[in-house]
């Protein structure tokens, strides 16, 4: 976007120039440098002009949040040999935090290692909160409520520790990795409020758009395979006859290829308003 930008600038400085320049012969008694302020005042209401256009789409600001994997890998490292394995049935299913904590005396800490889990919103009709690729953890600046709010279902074939939560935080303590948590509790926090901003205050027709950003995002290999409707149900409360027509109007107006229910791509960025 910003090379865009200094291209059009580029052009408009020299077509601008080309007209000033008769404008410098006709008035000689002005000097150059006057008809420079013009210039840049002309080129910033146009500039203006071009960023408030570019506004008028509706793009995801969250679309490039990058994990830190290596800090992740390090604190999984250094808590694994302190933890027990969760034997999950096969296909997935629920983590009981409430049971594991209460084995446990206090919070868990969750590390997987392979897989992904869902997390599930249990006060708002088991909407689909995010979900989480190995490696991750979670738990670690966690609390009493947060364990209540959410439910931790495991994704096909995963591999899950746990252990206390008290002891997670000793292990970090002495392996000196305060920074790597903060680092990686930054990235876990634009995520919530990534997935917070796609339902608060949005219209069906921005969720709607938040969520297929979302899943443009993912691997080719897994698009394909999940069906729209069912990944906009899941996320959201949008009754399914809205969410068709706003998918049929995408489609029609060209801003989305889809096949079969399958998002192919988005072939550009979708208006603002509906």
């Amino acid at each position: 976007m910003i090379d865009a930008f200094k291209i059009i600038r580029i052009h408009m400085t020299i077509k601008i120039l080309n007209h000033f320049y008769i404008g410098c012969l006709l008035f000689q008694q002005r000097t150059f440098t006057w008809h420079c302020d013009i210039i840049n005042c002309y080129l910033e209401r146009v500039m203006k002009s071009v960023l408030h256009n570019s506004a008028s789409v509706y793009q995801d600001p969250y679309f490039n949040l990058e994990k830190p994997v290596a800090e992740v890998k390090r604190i999984i490292e250094s808590l694994l040999p302190a933890a027990t394995p969760v034997f999950m049935q096969e296909g997935g299913g629920v983590i009981n935090l409430q049971l594991l904590n209460k084995n446990e005396g206090g919070l868990s800490v969750i590390l997987l290692l392979k897989g992904k889990i869902n997390f599930i919103r249990k006060s708002s009709g088991g909407i689909l909160f995010g979900t989480a690729d190995a490696p991750s953890v979670f738990g670690l600046l966690g609390s009493s409520f947060k364990a209540e709010v959410f439910k931790y279902v495991a994704v096909g074939d995963c591999d899950v520790y746990v252990l206390p939560r008290d002891m997670a935080i000793d292990i970090i303590n002495e392996h000196n990795l305060c920074r790597d948590v903060f680092n990686y509790h930054a990235y876990i926090s634009d995520m919530e409020v990534k997935y917070s901003n796609r339902l608060i205050n949005q219209t069906p027709y921005g969720i709607v758009c938040a969520i297929l950003c979302e899943l443009a995002a993912l691997p080719e290999s897994i698009r394909l395979k999940t069906g729209i409707a069912k990944f906009i149900i899941e996320r959201s409360h949008i009754r399914r006859s809205t969410m068709m027509k706003i998918l049929a109007d995408l489609r029609d107006g060209e801003y989305v290829d889809i096949q079969y229910g399958k998002l192919i791509r988005i072939i550009k960025n979708f208006p603002k308003f509906y």
